[in-house]
């Protein structure tokens, strides 16, 4: 072999060795993570740790007082004088609007046979109200059954049906004393307009069934005819006063769940604390109740101005979190950059829930971690 060509063999086997060290170190650099020195130490770190998720959300809410009351005189009448106006408070028996009766002697048996009906109408409901509670308490306890095989019982259906259909009991139970308290109510209140027509012959008087608020008064000419069932006054009770979510309610939102509540007093915030007792899902989809009511712990006076309440709509508890401002995505997926021994990495996460300020790590970091703001 000639000089030259040896030249140009050493020549040829470097140029290729130089090529295949490219190649590899190519090969080697799309598999490993992307390395990031910083030049200064002036970036922001943030770290990974194990700690508790909530993700809140808000809604708006009004006063919302469930006692009230919708009067009319129960016959057709003539009006003579209305001795409230809307925003008076009144006491029970407090005369509200005064009547003339064409004859009083009708009026008063017709609330008597009023007074007969409402009395068999208790009793009725009463008895179907609890003839169904009973028939639904005896469907839930049929559903244990004993196992002669395993020498245990067992159940027909899952915990959360059985829950299910105790609160469907529990919602009835709820509704006979509900419909009891407004029978009893209406019962009292026929025997005490009776009275009154018997001590005047000569007029009929609406009076107030309770303490409360006067909410609206029908404006009426002196002389007009009312009809038996127009309304007249409509008022209610400032004993019970709860608050109603106003606008689009969102499902996830729970019963029994706690609620913060925030309202604005004029230029001053004022925060109280309170337990939703009504939401949509307290029952299956096709018995929603498609109501948010909230129970106040304490009382936060008649605000007028925006009503807020805050409630946690996602919480886990114990599981690997981090600042969300640490993760960012691109075509491969989500990632973060992670500092180790003074030199930043670039590495593919994978991310569950996260709210305003925290992500869920699910996969690629442990605690303890140090990460960098991107």
């Amino acid at each position: 072999m000639s000089k030259n060509s040896f030249i140009f063999a050493a020549l040829l086997a470097g140029c290729m060795t130089l090529t295949a060290c490219q190649t590899a170190k190519t090969q080697e650099t799309a598999f490993s993570e992307k390395i990031h020195a910083p030049k200064e130490a002036n970036y922001q770190t943030v770290s990974v740790d194990f700690a508790d998720y909530v993700k809140s959300a808000q809604g708006g809410a009004e006063i919302y007082y469930p006692v009230n009351v919708q009067l009319s005189p129960g016959k057709q009448v003539r009006f003579l004088a209305c001795h409230v106006a809307e925003g008076d408070r009144v006491c029970k028996g407090d005369v509200l609007v005064s009547f003339a009766a064409d004859s009083n002697e009708l009026v008063l048996e017709e609330y008597e046979l009023k007074l007969e009906r409402a009395k068999q109408a208790l009793e009725e409901g009463r008895a179907n109200r609890r003839t169904a509670i009973q028939k639904a308490q005896k469907e839930l306890d049929n559903l244990k059954v004993w196992d002669e095989e395993k020498q245990e019982y067992r159940y027909k259906k899952g915990a959360r049906e059985r829950q299910i259909m105790q609160l469907q009991i529990q919602k009835q139970e709820i509704d006979l004393q509900e419909f009891s308290y407004r029978s009893q109510q209406e019962i009292r209140d026929l025997e005490k307009q009776a009275a009154a027509i018997l001590k005047n012959v000569e007029s009929m008087q609406l009076t107030a069934p309770f303490d409360g608020v006067i909410d609206s008064v029908k404006i009426l000419r002196e002389g007009e005819t009312v009809s038996a069932n127009e309304t007249v006054i409509e008022m209610y009770s400032e004993e019970k006063k709860l608050l109603a979510a106003t606008g689009i309610v969102d499902d996830e939102i729970r019963c029994f769940s706690n609620v913060s509540i925030e309202v604005q007093d004029r230029e001053e915030k004022k925060t109280f604390n309170g337990r939703v007792i009504c939401a949509p899902n307290i029952l299956p989809h096709d018995a929603q109740q498609g109501q948010v009511l909230i129970e106040l712990q304490e009382e936060i006076g008649n605000a007028q101005d925006d009503i807020l309440y805050y409630y946690d709509k996602q919480s886990i508890s114990h599981i690997l979190l981090t600042d969300r401002r640490a993760a960012g995505s691109d075509e491969q997926g989500e990632y973060v950059y992670v500092l180790e021994d003074g030199i930043v990495k670039k590495r593919y996460v994978v991310t569950g829930f996260s709210n305003s300020s925290q992500v869920w790590i699910l996969d690629g970091l442990s605690a303890g971690q140090t990460l960098v703001l991107d």
